[in-house]
């Protein structure tokens, strides 16, 4: 039940991202930097979802795709670049800066996931007497 709603939650923020991308400019505040968050959250979170459901997850442990930590991290990196690029055809800027967030989006959801999925370190055992 909990893989399966991760599962379906990564597929809803795909689309989300692509709509977003390729869709009209949404309105947004006069803040520049208010775009950039929205890029970091949206790729952060759908790099956690989909590490939660293909990789590992606390409660089950490995998943489908035991090792591909990284991998999953890379594919949500270059689908968010190529959805960046193929903004253009769409009456969209293409801005590094999005780019930019968007992958620190997905380093700052990497970087939780990997300190969530190391294994306990073992405990140093007492020394006994002989």
């Amino acid at each position: 039940m909990v893989d399966a709603a991760l599962w379906a939650a990564s597929f809803a923020l795909f689309v989300l991202s692509l709509l977003f991308s390729w869709g009209p400019q949404p309105p947004s505040p006069n803040v520049s930097w208010f775009d950039k968050v929205w890029h970091g959250l949206g790729y952060g979170a759908l790099t956690g979802t989909l590490l939660l459901a293909a990789v590992w997850r606390p409660g089950r442990g490995p998943g489908r795709f035991p090792g591909a930590g990284l991998w999953v991290a890379g594919l949500v990196f270059a689908a968010a670049w190529l959805t960046e690029a193929l903004q253009i055809p769409f009456n969209r800027d293409a801005e590094l800066t999005d780019a930019l967030a968007d992958l620190a989006g997905i380093l700052v959801a990497y970087g939780l996931w990997l300190m969530a999925s190391r294994p306990a370190r073992a405990r140093p055992r007492a020394r006994t007497m002989p």
